[in-house]
């Protein structure tokens, strides 16, 4: 679940980084690759078996706090 979660990371932090630092924004291939990966993400969540949603919640605090590190580390490196 964690590495499912860690994989939609990218899309987050694209959004991030356009909104926060003044980056581009991904291309169209690059959007349909990141919404794919979405996709399968979702998907993986419908048909959860062991689906219970404090496990979850603590997901999207990791999902959150790793965007936040990813984004800060690039505004860092770039400043």
């Amino acid at each position: 679940t964690v590495i499912v979660f860690r994989s939609m990371s990218p899309i987050a932090v694209a959004i991030a980084d356009y909104l926060f630092l003044g980056q581009a924004l991904p291309s169209g291939r690059s959007w349909l690759a990141l919404l794919t990966i979405v996709l399968g993400a979702v998907l993986y969540v419908v048909t959860d078996d062991g689906f219970v949603i404090d496990a979850y919640m603590w997901v999207f605090m990791y999902f959150f706090s790793i965007v936040a590190e990813m984004v800060y580390v690039k505004y860092v490196v770039e400043s």
